[in-house]
């Protein structure tokens, strides 16, 4: 117990350190509130070169402990400032009171701001044991720290740079702790220049990290014209995009379900209208309360359909969702009055036949072992967030299944060991998901007659924001990423362009374009360089059509080696600690 304890110990010591300081406290603050308006909705990206500049002079005048309690003042108000929504969230749809709610909010806040917390006082703790300068020892830190601590939302300092888009092509050959790491060498240097402005050696190492920023600006501009002229050479694909703009409590009613499905098929049907080849609608998107499908192997959608049933759920051994030649209406009443059938209301692409990329939930019975073991409250079947692509008649050309779960909503493992141990059922509660996960990413491929297949690389709610898991995607060699989410749980907030703005470093790792589409918030698309061209609004329903370039994920440094800088940070670390020891010992 007192082992568990200790972080909170260590914590509380930290803040009594140094709460009889109000100036700086003050100032602690105001780096945190300058940190998180360097990112959406604000998007004052450049205030990042120095927004945690005075906190490091504040680090270098005290002790480990003073330096750990001030970070963490920053590192909160940082992750509060762009995190308020969760109080919401939490209120929404876990009828949390408002204390709780904040409570929690807090408390992530903490065990997130710990990237910042932790950086800045192992930097402190090996400056003072004259393990290197400033400018050397603190990124390094601050590197390290931020890809060790694990995060339920991860975001990094390097994040606020995806406005910069010259700056941002670096994620190419680091990902985004390479931009975290000049961030921070950055405000090291800035900061070393407050606090002794004079001091031989400061003017100087500023101008060189001035110029050092202006050559990597060049580079960065040189990188992208050679990238625009890979994306003009590349054959396209017109992709059309449907974001109905439907709430959570709309999307979850069933008796609105029907109508839910309609509003797609029209926008579909207007988009096909428009030249569209590829139609995605969002995260489980899909799912009527009956639904027509086939599970044999069929030569045409005449033969699928004659054996073709209707049932609650969708299997995952389904290989058809023959499409239905009822003409659309305007609404499911005009259904019942037409007399069309429920197996015509019962199929995604019905007025249009394109082909369809789309979000539904899939399933398969338990067998008798998993039954067993499994608790009474996750229910009879094993359940999945998947994406299916169909051809133009409905048949499944390739499903995908979300490998990263959403903690409690989607996958809550600690209630599992908990029924183990004393056999209470907490997925009996509300709320409480118990969600199957993908095991290796899945790329549907799309066949075409006028040009080369189209080659998805799928990827689900917050997926499209783990830059690891792509890295895996990528080893598939896609010639497009499609990112099908669901923001409609966070409404009018700045989730919705935080969640794009971190997701919009894959396309620059894996130099290919990132599609995005979502129930609500912000569908669109961002090209190989990084670029936003289109976006849709947080107002109203609205379909984007995308002349989309084909061009297969390279084998980017970034793809090869991954998160190097935080490896080649905790060896620098250790050998300039080591060297530190060794000299101390001599003397």
């Amino acid at each position: 117990m007192r082992r568990l304890l200790a972080p909170f110990r260590l914590l509380a010591q930290a803040f009594t350190a140094v709460r009889n300081q109000p100036v700086t406290l003050l100032v602690a603050t105001l780096c945190g509130v300058a940190t998180f308006l360097s990112y959406p909705n604000a998007g004052l990206w450049p205030l990042s070169f120095l927004s945690l500049a005075p906190l490091l002079v504040i680090a270098e005048k005290g002790s480990v402990r003073a330096a750990f309690g001030w970070a963490m003042v920053t590192a909160i108000v940082t992750n509060v400032g762009g995190f308020y929504w969760i109080t919401n969230l939490l209120r929404d749809f876990a009828a949390m009171p408002l204390p709780l709610a904040l409570g929690l909010l807090l408390l992530l806040a903490a065990q997130q701001g710990l990237s910042i917390g932790v950086g800045v006082a192992a930097g402190r703790w090996l400056r003072l044991r004259n393990a290197g300068p400033a400018w050397l020892i603190y990124p390094l830190a601050m590197t390290l720290a931020e890809a060790l601590n694990p995060m339920i939302f991860p975001w990094a300092l390097g994040h606020a740079q995806v406005p910069n888009l010259p700056l941002a092509q670096l994620a190419e050959l680091g990902g985004v702790s390479l931009l975290t790491f000049v961030l921070a060498a950055t405000n090291t240097v800035v900061a070393d220049l407050i606090a002794r402005p004079k001091r031989e050696g400061a003017p100087r190492r500023a101008l060189i990290a001035a110029a050092l920023l202006v050559l990597l600006h060049l580079g960065g501009w040189l990188r992208m014209s050679a990238i625009d002229a890979d994306i003009a050479a590349a054959p396209s694909l017109k992709v059309g995009v449907v974001e109905a703009n439907i709430g959570v409590k709309e999307k979850h009613n069933s008796r609105l379900a029907i109508n839910n499905l309609l509003i797609h098929q029209r926008e579909s049907q207007l988009l096909e209208q428009q030249g569209a080849e590829l139609i995605v609608w969002p995260e489980t998107m899909f799912s009527p309360p009956r639904t027509l499908t086939a599970t044999g192997r069929y030569e045409n959608r005449g033969r699928a359909r004659e054996d073709a049933r209707l049932g609650r759920g969708i299997g995952r051994d389904t290989t058809w969702f023959p499409r239905s030649d009822a003409p659309l209406v305007d609404d499911s009443n005009d259904d019942f009055a037409e007399g069309t059938s429920l197996a015509d209301r019962s199929v995604p692409q019905r007025g249009f036949s394109t082909p369809l990329l789309t979000g539904l939930v899939t399933m398969r019975p338990l067998t008798e072992e998993e039954q067993l073991r499994e608790p009474p409250g996750a229910g009879n079947r094993m359940v999945y967030n998947s994406a299916v692509l169909l051809n133009a008649e409905g048949e499944v050309m390739g499903l995908a299944d979300k490998k990263f779960l959403m903690p409690f909503s989607e996958n809550f493992e600690a209630g599992r060991w908990l029924y183990y141990l004393t056999g209470v059922d907490l997925f009996e509660l509300p709320g409480m998901g118990d969600f199957s996960a993908g095991t290796e990413p899945v790329l549907l491929t799309l066949p075409r007659s006028n040009g080369p297949e189209a080659r998805i690389g799928a990827l689900i709610c917050y997926e499209d924001i783990l830059p690891a898991y792509t890295r895996e995607v990528a080893a598939k060699q896609p010639n497009l990423l499609i990112n099908i989410t669901n923001d409609a749980w966070f409404g009018k907030t700045s989730e919705p362009a935080l969640h794009f703005a971190l997701a919009r470093f894959r396309a620059i790792e894996l130099r290919t374009t990132l599609i995005r589409s979502t129930n609500t918030g912000i569908s669109g698309r961002v090209d190989p360089v990084g670029r936003l061209l289109e976006q849709t609004s947080l107002d109203g329903a609205e379909t984007l059509l995308l002349d989309v370039p084909l061009m297969t994920a390279r084998k980017t440094l970034f793809v090869l080696a991954g998160e190097w800088p935080a490896a080649v940070s905790a060896l620098l670390l250790a050998w300039l600690l080591f060297a530190a020891r060794r000299r101390a010992s001599r003397s």
